[in-house]
């Protein structure tokens, strides 16, 4: 059907037009500086979460060493497993959420354009050691 003919037809029966959707961004920059923003705000939620993640996981490990303690015995290696593994896509995330914020330190040129911008950087910077700090906590020292 061509478009014309469903513009006269809406006109005869008196169609509602639909409401206006979200306004584009004129200046590309305006909608630049709404992603790297948004950016931001998704790179530090995911630290956040990492962080939470490592903090129930020593949580269920404490637990686990209280139990162990009492009945004498050790982990099943199927506990072993599932806590590598999660070790290690912790890691992989960390990777990746620093790659993000590489990229996104590239695009606003390498150097924060605010105050704000700066504290952020330095507590996504923060988040990354303390990660990092506790998982150096797990791996046993090399003998």
């Amino acid at each position: 059907m061509h478009p014309r003919t469903i513009e006269r037809r809406a006109v005869s029966e008196g169609w509602l037009l639909r409401a206006p959707g979200p306004k584009k961004p004129k200046d590309p920059s305006a909608f630049e500086a709404f992603t790297v923003a948004a950016r931001r705000k998704l790179i530090q939620r995911l630290y956040k979460a990492m962080d939470t993640k490592l903090n129930l996981m020593e949580r269920r490990m404490k637990t686990q060493l209280t139990n162990l303690r009492k009945a004498g015995s050790d982990l099943p290696s199927a506990d072993h497993e599932r806590d590598a593994r999660a070790f290690g896509t912790i890691i992989k995330n960390i990777d990746q959420v620093k790659e993000m914020q590489a990229d996104l330190e590239r695009v606003a040129g390498g150097q924060p354009a605010t105050a704000a911008d700066a504290e952020l950087f330095a507590e996504a910077d923060r988040f990354r050691r303390e990660i990092a700090e506790r998982l150096a906590r797990f791996i046993p020292p090399a003998r």
